[in-house]
């Protein structure tokens, strides 16, 4: 008797299977319930240099929240982005975006293969930032292009290139006071854009930020012990992912409870639960 009282409920909660328009390394993408609308999700996997998968635990649900809590302080900034809102655990409600097919780094302090590029010595200090656009291309270490590549390729016009100059400059100001305030010193990022189409022909497309901006887009430095926490450790020609620094930076942002930093990097560490992360949700 119970149960056939129960069958109609159970049979009105199943869900029909959304399509899905992407299935990336670390991310997919749906087709959202609203008409224009998408669905992202993240995954529990990160992806190193060389192209790698690491399994990751918990990752998806963290870069998610991350990512809204970053998004949601530039919007406020008046930075438009492609974020509506946070679905849940590790999906978010987001616009159409015709993306570019190059990302956007910001140097702050020389490091890395920038600064190997440049004949520098690490951590080496910037008179100003510098703003560089690579192509999207998988297992090609020549990617860095001029704003004039992109004009002539016509992936977006002159006006676009200055707009993103323009843009990323207050996207910088705001990530470097952002992590300045939680001891930490912002060396570089990476981003990407794309185009949101107007109706209106005759009105301007907006160019908003995308994809997301979770710990992996960024490179930055502990401003009490020196140390720059780096997310793999290059072990000849493998990396190692430093589970323990990627928390870290999660934490100090409030996207998840406060886990201990003294693990060694590459040492196993306990993941925040679901429960946790739904307290940090409420803080």
């Amino acid at each position: 008797m119970a149960i056939s009282f129960l069958s109609p409920w159970f049979k009105n909660k199943k869900q029909k299977r959304r399509p899905q328009i992407f299935d990336g390394m670390t991310k997919s993408l749906f087709e959202g319930d609203e008409s224009g609308n998408y669905i992202l999700h993240f995954k529990d996997q990160i992806e190193s240099k060389d192209f790698e998968i690491h399994p990751f635990p918990g990752k998806g649900a963290i870069a998610n929240r991350f990512s809204e809590l970053m998004m949601q302080r530039l919007e406020d900034a008046q930075v438009q982005t492609h974020l509506i809102k946070r679905l849940n655990m590790t999906e978010q409600l987001i616009k159409p975006v015709d993306a570019f097919p190059f990302t956007v780094s910001t140097h702050n302090i020389a490091t890395g293969t920038f600064a190997s590029r440049l004949g520098l010595t690490d951590l080496s200090p910037l008179s100003r930032p510098v703003v560089e656009f690579s192509v999207k291309l998988r297992h090609d270490e020549s990617k860095t292009i001029a704003g004039i590549h992109i004009d002539a390729l016509n992936w977006a016009r002159q006006h676009e290139v200055d707009y993103l100059y323009f843009i990323i400059g207050r996207i910088n100001d705001l990530l470097i006071g952002q992590f300045q305030a939680l001891g930490l010193r912002l060396l570089n990022f990476t981003v990407e854009f794309g185009r949101n189409y107007k109706p209106n022909l005759q009105d301007d497309n907006l160019i908003l930020l995308s994809d997301e901006l979770s710990p992996e887009c960024f490179t930055v430095q502990d401003i009490e012990s020196g140390d720059v926490l780096h997310l793999f450790t290059k072990n000849d020609s493998s990396y190692t992912l430093n589970i323990s620094n990627y928390l870290n930076i999660a934490k100090r942002f409030g996207a998840i409870p406060e886990v201990s930093s003294a693990a060694p990097s590459g040492t196993t560490i306990s993941f925040p639960t679901k429960k946790d992360i739904y307290h940090a949700d409420a803080r």
